[in-house]
């Protein structure tokens, strides 16, 4: 119905995750552990490259499925709801603000946008904040089983950012446990063996790097979202759909979004006096990624002293945290909504800054919406994009303030919260296209003819996808890649 992708903005969910996944997934089936990929290039690492996420037992088996790729997200988002469920629960927060969160974590702006290796180990962030908590009563097997996930589900970057906010969860523990010690043991203990059983990969890749061409990762990359990018996070389709206009630069810079209502239930539990230190640690999680996105003076230099953020791309990829951090602070004021404690003044102080937010982006976005006021993309004009997020949003946000200053009718509340991440996580599937048929003709012919050779294409097969029907193309699409690639057409 919409121009634009479904559900994913970047490319590499196809040529990485599910050709080079399908791969693996042979591979495992047949017998064959995943090291290497002989259909690619000249032949490249494939469990050593990391993302087609070789060891991601047993979910990347599901690659090897037809439509394998959405079953598998979807299973993700499972996980992800019934992980981060166990979390609140564990925080003692209601059955009912648990099961909220849950779903607003399953379909947070990160899986609407991205299908590629950064979404898939989001579904293990609140498996591993689970399992700090429950290190907290003496089992520290949830934790090592969560953080051995993170590092074998296909994106070290994405693991390590969100893996500095379970970090920053078992500090907070061990500094106000009465057993300091005992803890720091059971969670080192957890960490020592997610590290072993991950420890296929880990070397894999380890000792891949040394001969592998990194692009920016192998320099300081202190990269800023673009103006445009920042009323996006709050109304996420201001500026059309995926791509609307050809404006890709703005759309490859996002990670995934916040809407309205969950800022601003996320601000007022700052409010709240139920484990106020895990709050204040995730609002300046909130503030410290924030900072660093808009390439803030004082906030970027502090941010970057974490040993390897500079090397990731810190403003896309750290979305997924700024998420997670607000979906909890929200369950907490809804939780403290459902007890009768929440405090009016932190309602205020909240609708302000989200009100000052809105306007800051809204004049941020000017130039973009200049552009787009000259084009026209599709049967929705750059007017109406503007004109629905904008009273989608208020009508939600508006009415969820006044509820929260009247201390009326929370059932109402988390339904506009959760009202809003169905519809907007729902709303690139407008987008959704029939599957094509694939010319078996070309593929039986090139199977036929090529033999121990390698064909090379400007099109009908794109990267990476001779692994996918498993014919060797010197057509390939990765980072990290062999310099043996990068040299090879020179010498050629």
């Amino acid at each position: 119905l919409l121009p634009g992708n479904p559900g994913w903005i970047d490319g590499c969910a196809g040529v990485i995750v599910e050709a080079l996944g399908r791969l693996v997934a042979h591979d495992w089936a047949h017998g064959v552990i995943p090291w290497w990929n002989p259909y690619s290039g000249v032949g490249m690492p494939l469990a050593g490259e990391y993302q087609p996420a070789a060891f991601f037992l047993p979910f990347v088996l599901l690659l090897g499925l037809p439509n394998g790729l959405l079953i598998m997200k979807c299973v993700l988002q499972i996980i992800a709801a019934l992980s981060s469920y166990a979390f609140l629960r564990q925080l003692r927060l209601t059955p009912r603000v648990a099961l909220i969160g849950g779903l607003l974590y399953a379909f947070n702006g990160t899986y609407a946008w991205a299908s590629d290796g950064p979404s898939e180990p989001l579904a293990f962030l609140p498996l591993a904040l689970y399992g700090v908590e429950r290190a907290r009563t003496g089992n520290w097997g949830w934790l090592a089983l969560g953080l051995s996930y993170l590092l074998l589900s296909g994106f070290p970057e994405t693991a390590f950012l969100v893996g500095t906010l379970v970090l920053g969860l078992a500090v907070l523990r061990v500094w106000c446990a009465p057993d300091r010690l005992a803890l720091g043991l059971r969670i080192a203990l957890a960490g020592l063996a997610a590290l072993l059983v991950a420890a296929p990969q880990l070397i894999a890749f380890l000792t891949f790097i040394p001969h592998a061409y990194l692009g920016t990762h192998a320099g300081i990359d202190d990269g800023t979202l673009p103006l445009a990018a920042w009323s996006m996070l709050l109304f996420p389709y201001i500026n059309g759909t995926f791509f609307y206009g050809n404006q890709f630069d703005t759309w490859y810079a996002l990670g995934g979004y916040t809407g309205l209502v969950l800022p601003l239930l996320a601000l007022t539990a700052i409010g709240g006096r139920r484990e106020r230190g895990l709050r204040f640690l995730l609002l300046g999680y909130v503030v410290a990624v924030v900072g660093k996105q808009a390439g803030m003076p004082v906030l970027t230099p502090l941010v970057d002293l974490i040993p390897g953020v500079a090397h990731t791309v810190f403003y896309r990829l750290s979305e997924p945290v700024i998420e997670a951090a607000l979906i909890v602070l929200a369950c907490f004021t809804l939780d403290d909504v459902a007890r009768g404690v929440w405090r009016k003044h932190a309602t205020i102080a909240a609708s302000s800054a989200l009100t000052v937010m809105v306007v800051v982006a809204w004049r941020l976005d000017r130039p973009m919406r200049h552009i787009l006021n000259q084009v026209s993309h599709g049967p929705v004009s750059t007017r109406q994009y503007i004109v629905f997020s904008f009273a989608f949003g208020m009508s939600l946000v508006i009415p969820t303030a006044w509820l929260l200053l009247r201390r009326r009718r929370p059932e109402l509340i988390a339904g506009a919260l959760v009202l809003e991440a169905l519809v907007l996580f729902a709303f690139p599937l407008l987008s959704a296209r029939h599957v094509r048929p694939i010319d078996t003709s070309l593929i039986g012919a090139l199977r036929q003819e090529t033999g121990l050779q390698r064909f090379v294409t400007l099109g009908p097969v794109p990267p990476n996808y001779g692994a996918w029907f498993r014919i060797a193309s010197l057509n390939h699409n990765a980072i990290p890649v062999s310099y043996t690639h990068l040299t090879l057409p020179t010498k050629a």
